[in-house]
C-alpha cells in the first residue's frame, strides 16, 4: 500500500499527485457522509430518504477512489500468504459499507454505517499517505548519492589536447586534472605536480596532506590547488568511495527487528480478528438470524480495527518529529529512528568537525634557549609569515595575535611554499635574515609530529607550533549532561593526535572507517544499543553500524543523508535533551500501544458474545483513537529545553527546517 503511494508521488513539487488529489477528495466527501449519516441518526423515521440515497453513493465514490491500491496490495499479500493491517482496516470498512448498503436496499435506514466506512478508511489513507512522504524524501535523498549531477574533469588525451568530460568517462589508466578546491572523483595516483590534498572527510585527519608525484590520491579527496596530473585507477562507478557509498546503503536498507515484529504482529491481529468474526458469524446464522450474523460480525471487525496502531502511534511519532524540528533538528528515519534513539545506552562521537571548530595553536615551545624577548621577536615574526595569506592555518595564527596581545612584525617578502609552509625574509638587529615556517613534510622540519610546525630563521629551528581543532564551547557540559542520563560516552576519531584535555571519556584515535564501525559493534555488543554523531565521509559506515545516527549540519552531505537525525545547529548540548525527547516520546508510544491491545482484546471478546452493536463499536473505537491522539498531542508541549536550547544557538530558523522538510 505504502509502496503503491511512493510509485505514484512526483519527483517535483510542481504537480499534484494523484493520488493525493483522491485522498483530498475522498476526505471531502467522507465531511459530507457524516453530516448526512448526523441528521439521520437524530431524526431516525423522519430523516429524508435521500440523504440515505446521497450516503450510500457518495460512500460508493470514496471507494472507489481509494480501493485500487488496497485491492493490488491484498492480492500480492495473498500471493505471498501474507497479511497486513491494511487489508485488516480495508475489509472492516468493506464490511460496513456491505452490511450498510444492505441495509439501505431492504429499506432500514435507520442502521446505515457509511460514514463509518467512508471516514475510518479515509483516515487511514492519510496516516499512510504522511508516512509515505517522509520515506519518499528519505530516499529521495538516499538516491542523490549515485545520481547526483557528474563530477567535471579535463581529460588529457594522448596528444596532448585537453577535454572537459564528466567523470564517468574516465576509464583505468586516462589522465587528468581536477579544478582547485575540487573532489577527486576517482582514485588516482599524482603523475606530475604537487599540492595539498584535504582528506579530513574521508580520514578525521584536521590538516590537508601533502601530495607529490607518484602519490595515490582516494577518491573524494579535495584538491586545494596547484597544477597536477592525475591517472585513475579505478572507474568512476568502482571507486572506492562510490564501493563504500553502496556498503553504506546496503547497511541503511536492513529492516530493523521493531519493523519485522510490527509486521507479524499486524498478520496475527488480522488473523484473529477474521477467524473470530468467521466464527461469531457461522455461530449466530445457525442459532439466531442473518441480521445479527451479519451485525456481530461486523461489530468485532469493526472495533478489532487497529486505529491506536495504525493511526494514533504514528501521530504520536510525527508529533515528536514536528516538535523536534521546531528546535532545529530533522528526522530522516521516521518513527523507527525515534524509538531508535530513546533506547541507546552509549553515545558515540567522531571528533574533527564535530566536538571541534576551526583550527587553533594550542602550544609554543622554544626549539632553543631564547630570552623572552627573542621569544617574543621569533613569534611576531612567525604571525608575520602566515598573515598575509588565505588557509586555515593562516586563520589560526591570525587568531592567536590579538588573543596573546601580539602584533605582526614588518617582513621584506614573503610566499607560500606548496603543500610545505611558507617562506620570507625580513630584517633582524640590522640584517636581512631569511624565514621559514615549515610543517614535516620539509627535510629540515622532519622530527616534527604532523600537527606541529618549526619557524627557522637561517635554517636554524627557534620555535614549535603544535595545532589542534579548537574544541566547541558545550562539549564539557555535554558529555557531562549525557553521563548524567546514565549513558556511556566515547570519541571514535581517525585524526591520530593524542586525547585532547577537553575530553573526560573514552577516546580512539588514528581509526580508518572500517575499525570505527569495529568499535561501534564491540561498544553495542558490551553496552547495547548506541548512537554515532558525526559529520564526515569517513562516519558514514559507522552512522549505518550504530542502532541510530546524529549529522552535523555542518557537515558533509553524505553524512546528513545517512543520518537518522541531522542538528541544524552547533549546539551539542542538544544531544543529551534530544534522547530525553526521545525517550518521553517512547513511553507515550508504549501507553499507546498498551492501550490499543487492552482495546482490542477486550472489544473482540464483547462484539464476539453480542453487547457491542456497530453502533457503539464504532463509538468506542473512535472513543479510544481520540484517547492516544491527545496523549500523543502532550508531545508538543513536552521538555521545553528543546526550544530554549534552539533558540539560544540556532543557526537556521526553525520555520526554515521545517519548510525545508515538508516542501
Amino acid at each position: 500500500m505504502a509502496a503503491t503511494i511512493l510509485k505514484e508521488s512526483p519527483h517535483s513539487d510542481s504537480a499534484l499527485p494523484p493520488h493525493l488529489f483522491r485522498v483530498i477528495l475522498a476526505f471531502i466527501l467522507s465531511m459530507f457522509i457524516t453530516l448526512f449519516s448526523a441528521t439521520i441518526y437524530q431524526e431516525q423515521e423522519n430523516a429524508p430518504t435521500a440523504l440515505s440515497i446521497a450516503s450510500f453513493v457518495l460512500t460508493l465514490v470514496v471507494f472507489a477512489l481509494l480501493s485500487k491500491e488496497f485491492l493490488r496490495a491484498m492480492s500480492q499479500e495473498f500471493r505471498k500468504r501474507s497479511l497486513s493491517i491494511a487489508t485488516l482496516v480495508f475489509v472492516g470498512t468493506m464490511a460496513a459499507f456491505l452490511i450498510s448498503s444492505w441495509n439501505f436496499f431492504r429499506g432500514d435506514f435507520t442502521h446505515l454505517y457509511f460514514e463509518t466506512a467512508a471516514m475510518a478508511l479515509t483516515l487511514y489513507v492519510i496516516s499512510l499517505t504522511i508516512d509515505a512522504h517522509f520515506k519518499l524524501k528519505l530516499s529521495y535523498a538516499l538516491s542523490a548519492w549515485t545520481s547526483s549531477e557528474s563530477v567535471s574533469v579535463i581529460k588529457i588525451l594522448p596528444n596532448g589536447r585537453r577535454w572537459r568530460t564528466t567523470a564517468e568517462e574516465l576509464a583505468i589508466g586516462d589522465l587528468f586534472e581536477v579544478d582547485a578546491h575540487s573532489p577527486l572523483p576517482v582514485d588516482a595516483v599524482l603523475t606530475s605536480g604537487f599540492g595539498d590534498a584535504d582528506e579530513s572527510h574521508l580520514t578525521g585527519e584536521p590538516l590537508p596532506v601533502f601530495k607529490q608525484a607518484g602519490d595515490e590520491v582516494k577518491a573524494g579527496a579535495i584538491w586545494q590547488g596547484g597544477t597536477a596530473q592525475f591517472q585513475a585507477t579505478s572507474p568512476y562507478n568502482d571507486s572506492s568511495l562510490n564501493r563504500y557509498f553502496k556498503r553504506v546503503l546496503e547497511l541503511k536498507a536492513k529492516q530493523s527487528s521493531f519493523e519485522r515484529l510490527a509486521e507479524k504482529g499486524a498478520s496475527l491481529l488480522l488473523a484473529i480478528a477474521l477467524s473470530v468474526a468467521a466464527v461469531t458469524f457461522v455461530y449466530d446464522l445457525l442459532n439466531f438470524s442473518l441480521d445479527r450474523a451479519l451485525l456481530n460480525a461486523l461489530s468485532v471487525l469493526l472495533i478489532s480495527c487497529p486505529c491506536g496502531l495504525a493511526i494514533a502511534t504514528p501521530i504520536a511519532f510525527w508529533l515528536a518529529i514536528y516538535r523536534l524540528e521546531q528546535a532545529g533538528v530533522t528526522v530522516s528515519g521516521c518513527g523507527t529512528a525515534i524509538e531508535k534513539l530513546a533506547s541507546v545506552k552509549i553515545v558515540l562521537f567522531d571528533k574533527t568537525g564535530t566536538l571541534t571548530d576551526g583550527i587553533t595553536i594550542s602550544r609554543v615551545e622554544p626549539a632553543s634557549q631564547l630570552s623572552e624577548s627573542e621569544y617574543q621577536q621569533c613569534l611576531s615574526l612567525a604571525i608575520a609569515l602566515e598573515s598575509e595569506h588565505e588557509h586555515p592555518i593562516a586563520q589560526a595564527f591570525r587568531n592567536y595575535a590579538p588573543a596573546h596581545h601580539h602584533s605582526p612584525a614588518l617582513l621584506l617578502t614573503t610566499r607560500v611554499l606548496q603543500g610545505i609552509g611558507v617562506e620570507g625574509s625580513a630584517i633582524l638587529n640590522g640584517e636581512t635574515v631569511s624565514l621559514a615556517l615549515l610543517n614535516a613534510h620539509h627535510a629540515s622540519a622532519s622530527h616534527l609530529q604532523p600537527n606541529q610546525l618549526g619557524l627557522f630563521i637561517d635554517g636554524n629551528l627557534k620555535l614549535i607550533f603544535t595545532l589542534e581543532h579548537e574544541p566547541k564551547a558545550q562539549v564539557p557540559q555535554a558529555i557531562s549532561a549525557l553521563q548524567s542520563l546514565g549513558l556511556k560516552v566515547a570519541v571514535l576519531t581517525g585524526d591520530s593526535s593524542p586525547k585532547p584535555d577537553f575530553l573526560s571519556c573514552d577516546y580512539y584515535n588514528a581509526l580508518s572507517p572500517e575499525q570505527k564501525a569495529s568499535l561501534v559493534k564491540q561498544y553495542e555488543t558490551q553496552f547495547g544499543a548506541s548512537v554515532f554523531v558525526g559529520d564526515g565521509i569517513n562516519d558514514l559506515e559507522a552512522m549505518t553500524t550504530a542502532t541510530t545516527s546524529i549529522a552535523m549540519f555542518q557537515g558533509a552531505n553524505q553524512a546528513k543523508t545517512t543520518a537518522d537525525f541531522t542538528l541544524f545547529h552547533p549546539n551539542l548540548l542538544m544531544i543529551s535533551e534530544m534522547i530525553s525527547f526521545a525517550r518521553i516520546a517512547k513511553r507515550k508510544v508504549v501507553l499507546n500501544l498498551v492501550w490499543a491491545i487492552s482495546y482490542n482484546t477486550i472489544g473482540i471478546a464483547l462484539a464476539a458474545f453480542g453487547f457491542l452493536t456497530p453502533l457503539w463499536a464504532i463509538a468506542i473505537m473512535t472513543a479510544s483513537s481520540a484517547m492516544v491522539t491527545l496523549n500523543s498531542l502532550s508531545l508538543l508541549k513536552a521538555n521545553s529545553s528543546l526550544s530554549t536550547l534552539a533558540r539560544s544557538t540556532s543557526t537556521a530558523s526553525p520555520e526554515l527546517v521545517t519548510e525545508s522538510l515538508l516542501n
